[in-house]
């Protein structure tokens, strides 16, 4: 605070002091909690369980996204490698998938609902990777297929000459 707001303050002080003290009181209205803790309000799913942003439970550590309002699992650098779960509770649970495993050891702290979206949201997840896995190999034999053609029609047409007229 400057110098003149502490000068203010003291004013109000004595206005205060002078005999209306009920007035100024009732009419006084400072800033609301929320309005002093704007900004600083963090949020997470489970945050209450969270020691300066990171939820250990049975050896499984997330750490809090305060900013999307997510707890992370396993390292989020490549977005590709991860699930995103929205919790009926609030708030998401971003997990790599390749801690799949890691997540079934602290899958007991979360809510029966929280549970059933972890538990859909990797099944989905699952089926969606079994089906672009046959894809692919159905992709990869079609290309060998027709290869193996190529071959074969280009050793024929070496065997017989004639048929090039």
């Amino acid at each position: 605070m400057s110098v003149s707001e502490l000068m203010n303050l003291r004013s109000l002080n004595r206005a205060g002091e002078m005999g209306s003290t009920e007035k100024t009181e009732q009419n006084y209205q400072g800033p609301s909690f929320a309005e002093i803790l704007k900004g600083e309000q963090q949020r997470c799913p489970y945050s209450s369980r969270a020691i300066d942003g990171v939820i250990e439970y049975n050896g499984v550590v997330f750490v809090c996204d305060y900013k999307t309002n997510a707890i992370c699992l396993g390292d989020m650098s490549n977005p590709r490698d991860v699930l995103r779960i929205n919790l009926p509770s609030g708030g998401c649970l971003k997990v790599n998938v390749n801690n799949f495993g890691d997540l079934s050891g602290a899958i007991s702290m979360f809510t029966p609902e929280d549970i059933a979206a972890i538990m859909k949201a990797i099944a989905q997840y699952n089926h969606c990777t079994k089906k672009i896995k046959e894809a692919e190999e159905q992709e990869i034999e079609a290309v060998e297929k027709n290869a193996d053609h190529a071959v074969e029609l280009s050793t024929q047409s070496e065997k017989s000459p004639t048929s090039m007229r």
